[in-house]
C-alpha cells in the first residue's frame, strides 16, 4: 500500500477522471462521411466507451438491449445515465432482434430485471399466424426463447433475464444473501440515489427463483417436472458411498466380515433448532414443488404419519440424563416448526435423499425414526450400517419396538417400503461423547469400535454450521417455499463436494498412509514391554470385546479394557491415612496433626495472584476454608507435633529450615528451580516475594481485597516435618512424624495427578468445542469464563502435585524415583487416541510420563505399583491397537472409496450418453444436447479424480493375507 499511495495513487486517479471528459465537437467515428451525427451518446458496458450519435448507438445495441448508456448533457457539460429504451429502442421478439413482417400493434412495456439493474423496456412479440388461425408461438415461448424468464406465464408482464436467473442464484447458494438483499442490489445498480423510486421486483421474484431452481434441478437429473416424482429423483449422490446398481464392487458379497465395513453405509443424525418456521399468516397448504424428490421426506405421507404418533411418554423427555446436550426435551421454539433433523453421509458430508423432516417440540425418537427409515430405504440391503448420533446410547434402546410399531401404522405409506436394517453399528459422535457418561465413551466410541475407521459422526454439525445462516429467511418463508430453498441449499453443497470428491479423497489417502506408519510405530512402542503370551492373551480378550460390543445388550456385563483398573491404581491420600490410622504403631494425634497440616496455602496463593481471578467468590471461600482449616491444624500441632521440633532443633545451627518447601514463589510453583529462575534475592524482597494484582473496591469494610488476603497468607505459614531440613527429621519423635507425613504426601501427589489427568482430558474436548465452533459474543463470553475454570483446575493439581512431590523430596525420597517423576509444563498434555480431529503431528509425540511410566515402574519393588503399572500399559496396548486398527480401516476404506468414485463418474457418463443417444432418436435436439454436456461433465470429473488418484489407489482388497 505504500508503494501504491507513493507511486500510483495519483495517477490511478487521473486516470479515473480521464472517464469524465465529453466527447467534445468531434462527428460520430463510425457514421458513414455524408451523415456523420452528433457524439452525444456512449455505453458504459462496451470496452473503449466511445462516443457515438444515437443512430449507431441503438444499431450496435441491438442485441444488447440492457447495456448500461449516458448521454452528454450539453448544458450542464457531464455524462447523464440514461436507458436505451428512453431513447426509443424497442426489444423484438420472434426474428433474430428484427421487426416482425406481420404487425399487429401489440407493444407492451414490460418490467426487464438484468445483471445491471431494473428497467421499463418497450417490448414486440412476434405476430406471425400459422395455419388455423393460431399464433406460432406464445408470448412465453417467445420471452423463453430470447433468455427471458418470465414471471407469470399467462400475460407475463416482468420477466428476468436467464443470464441473472442464473447469477442471482449462485449468489443466494454461495453467500446465503437474501431475496431482499438481491432485489435492493439490482435496485441500487439502477439508481443509486433513489433506489426506491425502482421498480420492486422482490415479490415476482421470490416466485420465479423458486420456479427456476425447481427447473434447474430437474433438468440437472435428467427428470420430467410434474407431481409424484420418484423419491430422491432430484438429490446429488455421494459417488463415494456405496449406490447400489451404480459404484459398488461386483464382488462385495464375497468379502469377509472383516471386511464388511467397506461396503458400509456410513450415515450421521442430528437435529437443527435454527431451521424453525414462524407462526405467521401464509398459505398453510402451500407444498414444496420438490415433493419427496429431493432431501426432505415425502411431505404428504409425513403429514399422514404425525397423527399417528402417541403422545410423548415422560421418560422419552429424561432420557437424555447421560449427557449435557438435552435436545429431546428442546422446547425453545414456539412455532409450528422447531427445527429439523437430517441424515447425511458422514465421510463425505453429503446429504442424503428423503433424509430430512420437521420438528414439532424437541428432538422426538419417531420424528428420527421417520428421517431414518426415509433416508435408508436405498441402503436397507447392505449388510452393515454404520451409524453416528449424538444420543445413540439412548436412541437404540427401544428402536426395534418403536420399528414394529411403525411397520404396522405405516404400511399404507408409498414412500416407507423396508423396515428391517441390517448390522447396525451405533457410536457417538466424537465432539458429543466426552459430555457422556463414562459407559458411553467406550461402548459408542468411534475411537474404539470396529469399522469405525477415522470417522468422528459430526458431519450433520458441520452443515448444519452452513444451514444455520439460512435461518432468519427460512423461518419467514412458506412451508412449501421453506423445503425447495433448503433442497436447493442442500443440492449445491452436494455437487461443490462432487466435483471436489478426488481431491479430497487424494488428501485423505495420502494422510491414512502416513499416520498408519506413526500408529503402529506407537503400538510397537507400547509393545516393548509386552511377552508373547501376555500378548496373545489381549489379543483374545481384544477382540471378544469387539465382538460383544455389537450387541447393546451385552454392554451392562462387559468391562472397560481401555483405562486402568481403578483398583490396581497407587494409593490416594485417603487410602494413606486408612493405613496410618489402622497400624498400631502409629499415634493418632501425629496422624491427625500431620493430615491436617496438608491445607493447600500454595494453590490458594497462586490463585490470589492471578489478575482474572480478581473479585470471583470462590477465591474468597477458599480463603475463608483455609483459615478455618488452618486453626484446626494449629490446635494439634502445638500440642502433638511443635514441642518435638523444639526438643529437636535445641542446640543446634540456626537455619534448620528447608528453604524449598518455606518458598512460595511462581517458580517454585511451576517445578522450577528458583536459583534459575532468575528472581533474585534483591527482587523477591522488592516485590514483598508475590504481589497481588490491583483489587476491585470492596462492597463492605467487612471484605478483605486479594491483597489483604495474599499479606495474611504469608504470615501464616504451616510447619511440617518437610519444613525442616534432613538431620531435623532424623531425631528421635520426628522422624515418626516424618514418616507419616510422608506416607500422606504420596496419596496427596496420587490425588492430585488423578484430579490433572480428568482435567486434562475434559479440558482437550473443551479446546475441539472451541475450535470448531463459532458463537455469539455472549457464548463466546461464557465459553471464556469455562476456559479459565478448566485453566485453573489443571493448575490447581499441577502446583499440589509439586508441594506434594517437594515434600517427599525433603522427606527423603530419591530425586529419580519413578514413582514421581518432575512435572513439567510439557508433561501437561492430555493423554487422547489421536483422531482426524487431532492437530497434525500428535501422533508422532512421545507420551507424557503421567499417562505411561511404564519401563521404570514396572520393575518397581512396590507391588501395587507394578499391578498398577501393568494395568496402565494394558490399557495403553488396547488404545494403541485402536489407533491402529482404525487407521488400517481407514487407508482400506479411502481405496475402496477412490473405486466407487471412479465407477460411479463412469456410470453417470455411460447413463448420460445413453439418453442423448435416445433423444436423438426421437428428434429432440435440445435435449440431446444437455445430455452430451453433461456425458462431457462426468468424464472430466472422472479424468480429474483418475489424475488425482495416480500412483495411490490400489486394487481392491476382499480378504486380509
Amino acid at each position: 500500500m505504500s508503494d501504491f499511495l507513493d507511486n500510483h495513487a495519483q495517477r490511478a486517479q487521473a486516470g479515473l477522471y480521464r472517464r469524465e471528459v465529453g466527447p467534445g465537437d468531434h462527428p460520430c467515428p463510425t457514421c458513414p462521411p455524408a451523415c456523420r451525427g452528433e457524439a452525444a451518446f456512449r455505453c458504459v458496458d462496451c470496452l473503449h466507451r466511445r462516443a457515438v450519435c444515437l443512430g449507431c448507438l441503438l444499431k450496435s445495441h441491438q442485441a444488447l438491449p440492457f447495456h448500461r448508456v449516458e448521454q452528454w448533457a450539453t448544458s450542464d457539460r457531464f455524462w447523464k445515465r440514461t436507458t436505451l429504451s428512453a431513447l426509443g429502442m424497442i426489444l423484438y421478439l420472434g426474428h433474430g432482434g428484427l421487426p416482425c413482417e406481420v404487425d399487429r400493434g401489440n407493444l407492451r412495456e414490460m418490467k426487464i430485471v438484468h445483471g445491471r439493474g431494473i428497467e421499463r423496456i418497450r417490448v414486440k412479440f412476434c405476430s406471425c399466424i400459422q395455419d388455423g388461425g393460431r399464433v406460432v408461438a406464445s408470448d412465453v415461448d417467445q420471452l423463453m426463447d430470447c433468455d427471458l424468464f418470465p414471471a407469470s406465464w399467462k400475460v407475463p408482464e416482468t420477466a428476468f433475464t436467464m443470464a441473472v436467473m442464473k447469477d442471482l442464484q449462485l449468489l443466494a447458494l454461495q453467500t446465503q444473501a437474501t431475496a431482499v438483499d438481491l432485489m435492493r442490489y439490482l435496485a441500487r445498480s439502477s439508481d443509486n440515489i433513489d433506489p426506491d423510486d425502482v421498480d420492486d421486483r422482490y415479490r415476482e421474484y421470490m416466485i420465479s427463483q423458486r420456479e427456476f431452481e425447481y427447473l434447474s434441478a430437474t433438468k440437472r437429473a435428467g427428470a420430467e417436472p410434474g407431481r409424484n416424482m420418484a423419491g430422491g429423483s432430484l438429490a446429488v449422490l455421494c459417488p463415494a458411498c456405496p449406490q447400489p446398481e451404480i459404484n459398488m464392487d461386483p464382488q462385495w458379497k464375497t468379502r469377509g466380515p472383516e471386511l464388511r465395513f467397506l461396503d458400509a453405509m456410513y450415515y450421521a443424525t442430528d437435529g437443527n433448532f435454527h431451521l424453525n418456521q414462524k407462526i405467521k399468516p401464509m398459505d398453510m397448504a402451500d407444498s414444496p414443488l420438490t415433493m419427496g424428490a429431493a432431501y426432505f421426506a415425502n411431505e404428504a405421507d409425513y403429514a399422514q404419519f404425525l397423527p399417528r404418533v402417541p403422545p410423548k411418554k415422560e421418560p422419552e423427555v429424561s432420557c437424555t440424563t447421560c449427557h449435557e446436550f438435552g435436545a429431546l426435551g428442546y422446547g425453545g421454539h414456539t412455532g409450528k416448526v422447531s427445527g429439523v433433523v437430517g441424515l447425511y453421509c458422514q465421510r463425505h458430508m453429503f446429504a442424503l435423499p428423503g433424509g430430512l423432516v420437521d420438528l414439532q417440540k424437541g428432538e422426538r425418537f419417531a420424528n428420527v425414526d421417520y428421517a431414518m427409515l426415509s433416508a435408508l430405504q436405498p441402503w436397507m440391503d447392505l449388510e452393515t450400517h454404520v451409524s453416528g448420533y449424538d444420543i445413540n446410547c439412548q436412541y437404540r434402546i427401544n428402536l426395534q419396538e418403536r420399528l414394529d410399531w411403525m411397520r404396522k401404522e405405516t404400511a399404507d405409506l408409498d414412500s416407507i417400503l423396508k423396515y428391517d436394517f441390517p448390522l447396525t453399528l451405533a457410536a457417538v459422535g466424537k465432539f458429543h461423547l466426552p459430555a457422556h457418561c463414562e459407559a458411553c465413551r467406550i461402548f459408542f466410541s468411534f475411537h474404539f469400535l470396529p469399522w469405525c475407521a477415522m470417522t468422528d459422526g459430526e458431519a450433520a454439525e458441520r452443515i448444519w454450521a452452513i444451514l444455520n445462516s439460512i435461518g432468519n429467511a427460512t423461518r419467514e418463508m412458506t412451508p412449501g417455499h421453506r423445503h425447495d430453498f433448503i433442497n436447493a441449499l442442500l443440492s449445491d453443497l452436494n455437487a461443490r463436494r462432487v466435483h471436489g470428491i478426488g481431491k479430497y479423497l487424494s488428501r485423505k489417502h495420502t494422510e491414512a498412509e502416513e499416520y498408519l506408519g506413526w500408529a503402529k510405530e506407537e503400538l510397537e512402542l507400547a509393545e516393548r514391554e509386552v511377552g508373547v503370551e501376555e500378548k496373545a492373551a489381549w489379543k483374545e480378550e481384544l477382540d471378544r470385546w469387539l465382538s460383544d460390543v455389537l450387541d447393546l445388550k451385552k454392554h451392562k456385563d462387559m468391562k472397560n479394557p481401555f483405562e486402568p483398573e481403578k483398583s490396581a491404581g497407587g494409593c490416594s491420600i485417603c487410602d494413606a491415612q486408612s493405613t496410618l490410622l489402622n497400624c498400631e504403631g502409629c499415634p493418632l494425634s501425629r496422624a491427625y496433626s500431620v493430615a491436617d497440616g496438608l491445607v493447600d496455602r500454595s494453590n490458594l496463593i497462586r490463585r490470589l495472584t492471578t489478575p482474572h481471578l480478581v473479585g470471583d467468590p470462590s477465591v474468597a471461600e477458599a480463603y475463608k476454608k483455609f483459615l478455618t482449616d488452618l486453626a484446626a491444624w494449629k490446635v494439634r500441632h502445638d500440642m502433638y507435633i511443635h514441642p518435638l521440633i523444639i526438643h529437636a532443633t535445641a542446640g543446634k545451627p540456626e537455619h534448620h529450615t528447608n528453604a524449598k518447601m518455606l518458598d512460595d514463589s511462581e517458580a517454585v510453583a511451576k517445578g522450577q528451580d528458583p536459583a534459575k529462575s532468575g528472581v533474585t534475592d534483591e527482587k523477591k524482597r522488592k516485590l514483598g516475594d508475590l504481589e497481588a494484582p490491583p483489587a476491585r473496591p470492596s462492597r463492605s469494610r467487612k471484605e478483605l481485597t486479594h491483597g489483604e488476603m495474599l499479606v495474611t497468607l504469608r504470615e501464616r505459614r504451616v510447619w511440617l516435618p518437610s519444613s525442616y531440613t534432613r538431620q531435623v527429621q532424623q531425631e528421635a519423635g520426628v522422624k515418626a512424624a516424618a514418616e507419616i507425613e510422608f506416607k500422606l504426601r504420596e496419596g496427596q501427589a496420587n490425588d492430585a495427578l488423578d484430579y490433572l489427568r480428568a482435567h486434562l482430558i475434559s479440558s482437550y474436548s473443551f479446546y475441539l468445542f472451541k475450535k470448531d465452533s463459532k458463537h455469539t459474543q455472549g457464548v463466546e463470553t461464557r465459553t471464556k469464563s469455562m476456559e479459565r475454570r478448566k485453566d485453573d483446575a489443571i493448575d490447581t493439581g499441577g502446583t499440589t502435585y509439586r508441594r506434594a512431590r517437594q515434600a517427599r523430596l525433603a522427606l527423603g525420597m530419591a530425586e529419580d524415583d519413578p514413582t514421581h517423576l518432575p512435572l513439567t509444563a510439557a508433561d501437561i498434555k492430555p493423554f487422547k487416541v489421536y483422531t482426524a480431529d487431532a492437530e497434525r503431528g500428535d501422533s508422532k509425540k512421545v507420551t507424557s510420563w503421567i499417562w505411561s511410566t511404564f519401563e521404570k515402574l514396572l520393575s518397581s519393588k512396590n507391588k501395587s505399583l507394578r499391578t498398577w503399572s501393568r494395568s496402565a500399559l494394558k490399557a495403553l496396548w488396547f488404545r494403541r491397537m485402536s489407533l491402529h486398527a482404525r487407521w488400517w480401516e481407514e487407508a482400506l476404506l479411502v481405496n475402496e472409496e477412490m473405486h466407487r468414485v471412479l465407477r460411479s463418474f463412469q456410470h453417470f457418463e455411460g447413463e448420460w450418453q445413453t439418453r442423448a443417444d435416445q433423444w436423438d432418436e426421437k428428434n429432440e435436439a435440445g435435449r440431446a444436447a444437455y445430455s452430451r454436456k453433461q456425458a462431457y461433465r462426468y468424464r472430466r470429473l472422472l479424468e480429474g479424480a483418475q489424475a488425482a488418484f495416480k500412483g495411490k489407489i490400489s486394487a481392491p482388497v476382499y480378504c486380509i493375507s
